[in-house]
């Protein structure tokens, strides 16, 4: 496979393990006493733990970033030496928090989650810290859905199946994380045509210039707006529902800028700089049988670095101006 950019030949080896602990999350075709058994109950809440165990050792034949999985592939001229990882900070552990059933409206849901793997902040491989992934509650029924809390964004919701931990980040996947006030409500007609809207308050987060001293990062003093519009059927081949999606986010990213850019511009230090972050996607997924199907999106943009669109990039830094 030949990189991008003329990156050169690179080939990626992967070995993964992947065992699934006596307490991971049950399924619906396990027998009734172990669901129960494998959850923890007290007052009304129910607490179903589960986790997975998962390494990875990894050949490059040229340096890849940042190596325990893939986002880019460095330049031969810079890094074409080749590259072995051994890594295990993708094992995850989290709980599903189911609350008290409610008297009235029956059919009303709380409940929760929390996920966390050791892909967080680390100086040496072997002292890797905790990446908390979500940790939300959640209100929900068949016609509506209330949430508060870290999970995925609401635009751009669908992951490929792919042995990587980016899933296809900074390399044509759109979306990530943040902490959100979402709304959904659902409209579902008899004949199983459901029409599904969803909205968001989300967190303003600055990717651009971490290790840049000359560069205050600022979030902005209104949240990111996120919405979705989206219609599923039923699928003649499968049990899973055929949807189609619209979706796109408004948000803004600030800076100060405390030294003069960089060359050729050599743009005085300035305040208060703010830029606009936006988005529109389609997503689609269309089931052919219980075992194959297809799914894909479509985005188009502007400073997605937070979002982790195209390739990672936000704003630049010679014309302070957003990249599309």
């Amino acid at each position: 496979m030949r990189a991008a950019a003329g990156r050169g030949w690179w080939l990626l080896l992967w070995v993964g393990l992947l065992v699934a602990p006596a307490f991971a999350q049950p399924t619906s075709s396990e027998p009734a006493d172990v669901v129960w058994e494998s959850a923890w109950q007290k007052k009304g809440f129910r607490i179903i733990p589960y986790g997975s165990l998962w390494a990875d050792m990894i050949y490059a034949s040229e340096r890849t970033h940042p190596g325990a999985y893939t986002l880019f592939v460095f330049s031969r001229q810079q890094h074409g030496e080749p590259a072995f990882t051994i890594d295990a900070r993708r094992t995850r552990l989290g709980a599903n928090i189911e609350g008290p059933p409610w008297d009235e409206p029956a059919e009303v849901r709380s409940g929760g989650r929390v996920e966390i793997d050791f892909h967080g902040n680390f100086v040496t491989e072997n002292k890797a810290n905790v990446l908390l992934r979500h940790a939300y509650w959640e209100l929900t029924s068949p016609t509506f859905r209330v949430l508060v809390g870290q999970t995925w964004d609401v635009v751009s919701p669908l992951l490929p199946g792919t042995l990587n931990y980016s899933v296809g980040w900074a390399g044509g996947n759109i979306g990530f994380r943040r902490t959100q006030f979402r709304l959904e409500r659902y409209w579902k007609s008899p004949r199983g045509v459901t029409w599904i809207l969803q909205g968001a308050l989300a967190q303003d987060i600055v990717a651009d210039f971490p290790t840049d001293p000359g560069v205050r990062r600022e979030s902005s003093d209104w949240p990111v707006l996120q919405f979705r519009a989206a219609i599923a059927w039923p699928s003649l081949h499968s049990t899973d529902s055929v949807t189609v999606g619209a979706s796109g986010h408004w948000g803004e990213s600030g800076f100060d800028f405390l030294e003069v850019g960089p060359p050729p511009l050599n743009l005085p230090p300035q305040d208060d700089v703010r830029i606009r972050t936006w988005s529109w996607n389609i997503d689609i997924r269309w089931p052919l049988g219980e075992r194959a199907g297809f799914q894909g999106e479509f985005f188009h943009g502007s400073n997605l670095s937070s979002f982790l669109g195209g390739i990672g990039q936000g704003v630049c830094p010679c014309v302070r101006r957003p990249i599309r």
